[in-house]
This record gives structure tokens, sequence and C-alpha cells, in this order.
């Protein structure tokens, strides 16, 4: 009898799935995000910015003159102050005048609100300004008596590199009323 050689063909391989090649990892390195942390320090208020101080210097500031003329007329007398300051404005923001007596005139101090001041200010624009502030007194009696006068302008702003006091005093002499 004939012999069959039995063919074998090899056994298939299993089916599977053909899966795509994965794309590389994505690295994940976001870029922190941080609240704006510039700190703005010119003509701040904030603490951090570090002490106070001009930025540029504003200079040597210039005193404030007060020149005073007294009028007697009997127990009554007349006061003319003319006020003037090269760098800063006169206002009539404070004063005060003991007539020598007992009695006083003052110009209240109204002072600017002052904000906290920290780190490098601009310096504001110099400012020149005069006024003549005139003042009526009589007295109960004849005599001499010492007038002592305060006038300021340093009150009107804040930070003020320009402002400035003066104060002094006159003899004024009054003779018997009229």
């Amino acid at each position: 009898a004939p012999t069959t050689a039995a063919t074998s063909r090899p056994a298939p391989e299993p089916t599977r799935a053909r899966q795509r090649p994965s794309p590389p990892p994505v690295a994940f390195n976001p870029v922190p995000q941080s609240p704006d942390t510039t700190l703005a320090c010119r003509n701040s208020g904030d603490p951090r910015c570090g002490p106070f101080r001009w930025d540029p210097s504003p200079g040597a500031n210039q005193p404030l003159a007060v020149d005073v003329n007294v009028a007697p007329e009997g127990t009554q007398a007349r006061f003319t102050f003319d006020v003037s300051d090269p760098d800063h404005s006169v206002t009539d923001n404070c004063a005060q005048l003991d007539y020598g007596d007992g009695h006083s005139e003052p110009i209240p101090c109204n002072p600017a609100p002052c904000p906290p001041a920290f780190g490098p200010w601009t310096p504001p624009p110099r400012e020149p300004g005069q006024r003549q502030f005139v003042f009526r007194h009589t007295y109960n009696q004849p005599g001499q008596y010492t007038a002592r006068f305060t006038f300021r302008n340093d009150r009107d702003r804040c930070p003020d590199p320009y402002g400035d006091s003066r104060s002094d005093s006159i003899v004024v002499t009054v003779g018997p009323g009229t």
C-alpha cells in the first residue's frame, strides 16, 4: 500500500489585535503662575518699599519770611504781616498770634491727612508764595506788650520738603484811647 506522506502545515499564529505604537510620554512641566509681584515703589505707601526718601533730593528748603508792621492807634493796634516763602505756597493754613495781654487769635491748623510714605518719592515742584494777613486788637489799657506770632505753611500737604514755620515777637506800645 502506498504510503502517503502527511504534509503538515504549521499551525496558524494566534491572531493578535494590531496595536498602534504608544505615543511618547508628554512631559508636563507647567510654568508656575504667580500673582504679579512687581512692586511699584515710587511714591508708595507700601512698607515693603523700605524707608521713605526723596529721590532726587529736593535740595535745601528756603525759609519762610514774616515781616510785621504794627500801627497803634490809642489802645487799638493794627498788625500787618507780610508772609512769603520762595519755594512754598502761603495760605491761611496755620497761624497763631498772642497779643501779649492774655488774648490770642488762632488761625486753626488744618493739616492734610498724611498717608504712609515708603521708598523713593519724587519731590513736588517748588511754588513760591506770599500773602498778607491783617489783625486788629484793642488793649484794655495803655502800655508795652510783647506780641508773639507763629506762621506755618508746612501743614497743607505731605510729605512736604519745603514747608516751614516762623515764630517771632514784637514790642507794641499803645497809648490812651482817643
